[in-house]
């Protein structure tokens, strides 16, 4: 690609050393610990959102092998938060057939209004508490159900643990989230157009 960036490299050839940035930045906060703990999920989310039109209107198979294989970088991590506009969007763009079982279980399990509810995930049986960053919440090996962890956008971790109530405010505004369409409405239709749902869905 032509597009200048960085020394003259180009800013896609950077979505090649995903990984290799994030490692550099984690090791500078915590030495040893892997690339995820330095992952910004606020540009997780823009990064799909980018990568869509991209892949969809590129027609330059040059250009296409660099998103693709920046994509690929994102994909290493974000395969594991079975975010339905994650999964079904990284088939779509890639044509691989990728499960989409935890994916689809999460578009099931997400409630109406999510609110923001007392949490003690400290003390689950049922997950690996994974060594935190400084000044950082406790992460999960695995997210947590969508009905069972705490009310959040798609622009933070959902690995993330609580071991405290939530204090409420009396206004309508009281942390109590609704999810964004990106969470659940684009997935859901992206699916259905091309063909990823049964009739039945």
């Amino acid at each position: 690609p032509v597009i200048k960036g960085e020394n003259g490299a180009g800013y896609a050839h950077f979505l090649r050393e995903y990984r290799e940035r994030l490692y550099r930045m984690a090791h500078r906060e915590l030495p040893g610990a892997e690339y995820f703990f330095a992952i910004n999920y606020s540009d997780e989310e823009m990064a799909i959102m980018t990568y869509w039109p991209l892949l969809e209107l590129e027609q330059d198979e040059d250009k296409r092998k660099f998103y693709l294989d920046g994509l690929a970088e994102w994909w290493d991590n974000m395969q594991y938060e079975a975010n339905p506009m994650y999964t079904l969007g990284y088939r779509i763009l890639t044509g691989r057939d990728v499960p989409l079982d935890d994916a689809l279980e999460t578009m099931r399990r997400l409630p109406l209004w999510h609110r923001s509810l007392p949490q003690y995930d400290l003390h689950r049986n049922d997950i690996l508490v994974m060594p935190a960053a400084p000044d950082q919440s406790p992460q999960a090996n695995v997210p947590l159900p969508v009905d069972e962890r705490r009310a959040h956008k798609s622009n933070s971790s959902p690995f993330t643990l609580l071991d405290k109530p939530v204090q409420h405010d009396p206004s309508v505004y009281d942390k109590s989230y609704l999810f964004l369409g990106s969470f659940y409405t684009l997935p859901y239709w992206a699916a259905r157009y091309y063909g990823l749902l049964g009739e039945d869905a």
